[in-house]
């Protein structure tokens, strides 16, 4: 049988604020952490933090 692919959508996102202006939301708290002034670079705190929560 097999496993069903997971549905949840990732619990930090990248948002835009402005150019050069994005930040890390946490989807379940509304906080936004790591400000950062690149999309890229905010995408890899948000994959870094996302894989850190499902290992928990």
């Amino acid at each position: 049988m097999a496993t069903p692919a997971p549905t949840d959508s990732p619990r930090f996102v990248v948002d835009e604020y402005g150019p050069r202006d994005f930040a890390v939301r946490d989807t379940v708290s509304q906080l936004s952490y790591d400000i950062r002034f690149t999309r890229k670079a905010a995408q890899d705190a948000a994959d870094r933090r996302n894989s850190r929560q499902e290992t928990r």
